[in-house]
């Protein structure tokens, strides 16, 4: 005779029911979204670290190079790197004396300028800049038309 095998399970040995597995699937699902979110928010933060990083780069290197290859003369000059990136140069006479004081330029033998690097990215709406600003002295003898 075939015993028939029966499983009997107690109280104790219950296994899940589907409530409390939708529950745990609930729970999980929400918990991987949240993740999934603060992972892509630091990337997109990297991102923009990364950029503000390039620009103050490209920012540096455009004010290192007025006088040399961008002329120390007032105006703006302006162009692309890497279709990303927009500069512009401003070069404006600088006035370090008081406009109540005498103009002591034919005095000092040197012309001050403020120069101002500005780089730019992003669309219309949501561009991102830095701007360095620094001053820089010409000799009279160096300076036509000032």
């Amino acid at each position: 005779m075939l015993k028939q095998n029966s499983i009997h399970l107690n109280a104790t040995e219950k296994g899940f029911s589907l409530l409390e597995i939708l529950v745990a699937f609930a729970i999980m699902s929400i918990s991987l979204g949240v993740l999934l979110q603060i992972f892509s928010s630091g990337m997109r933060t990297a991102l923009l670290s990364d950029r503000y990083t390039n620009a103050t780069i490209h920012a540096q290197s455009k004010l290192a190079v007025v006088g040399a290859e961008i002329p120390m003369q007032q105006g703006e000059t302006e162009g692309d790197i890497d279709d990303i990136f927009r500069w512009k140069i401003i070069i404006n006479p600088y006035q370090w004396w008081d406009d109540d004081e005498e103009d002591p330029s034919e005095s000092i033998p040197f012309v001050a300028f403020e120069v101002i690097s500005t780089v730019s990215w992003g669309k219309e709406g949501k561009e991102r800049t830095v701007s360095l600003k620094t001053m820089r002295l010409l000799s009279q003898a160096k300076c036509l038309g000032c």
